[in-house]
């Protein structure tokens, strides 16, 4: 299958493949739920596994998680790098069943609003460990630009990654945010059609 351009999906105009139908896509959008848990991940089941073959291919030392919802995405992190700390941040609060899934040593829960206005606690948690190779990723609801806002705290060498790509975050409006960024794997995720982006910052 040809590579679509972003900005032609975003037009409404679709590029490659004439074949191309979404719902011979349709196992890459269903919800995946934890196997385990039962907690719900809000991600499609086909992301998983690229995902965290990109994380794995940047091998992180820290994760940073903004938009925990009920904590699915941050126990698929948990497990794949169990030896590495995990902060998440959302305004939602956490279930006491899930939160004794977790190492409370390894991963930090911070009850936090991330907009409109900026968090302290999570410049600080940037700033103190800015010598710390990070990947942070941004699925916060429907406010999705806004975890663009804190790309600007991390470091040369981290990474940065968001869910929703083009669907509820705009391509032109998340540009105005990654100056100081390079695509990571963008090819990769456009081959198969998924909707999260990475970036590697310069």
């Amino acid at each position: 299958m040809s590579i679509i351009s972003d900005r032609c999906i975003k037009r409404g105009i679709r590029l490659g493949d004439p074949s191309y139908k979404h719902h011979e896509h349709k196992h890459l959008y269903k919800s995946k739920v934890h196997r385990k848990s039962a907690i719900q991940v809000y991600h499609g089941e086909g992301y998983i596994p690229h995902i965290l073959y990109v994380i794995r291919k940047f091998s992180p030392e820290m994760i940073v998680e903004l938009g925990t919802s009920e904590g699915g995405m941050t126990l698929i992190f948990h497990e794949e790098f169990r030896n590495i700390p995990i902060h998440t941040f959302d305004v939602k609060e956490i279930l006491p069943s899930t939160l004794a899934l977790f190492d409370r040593k390894l991963v930090h829960f911070h009850r936090e609003s991330l907009y409109p206005r900026e968090s302290s606690v999570l410049i600080d948690l940037l700033s103190i460990n800015k010598d710390i190779k990070k990947f942070m990723y941004s699925d916060v609801g429907t406010a999705k630009i806004e975890g663009f806002r804190y790309v600007k705290y991390l470091s040369s060498g981290d990474l940065f990654g968001t869910h929703d790509w083009i669907f509820q975050v705009d391509p032109d409006e998340a540009e105005k945010y990654l100056g100081d960024f390079v695509p990571f794997e963008r090819e990769l995720m456009r081959k198969e059609w998924l909707w999260t982006r990475f970036w590697k910052k310069k």
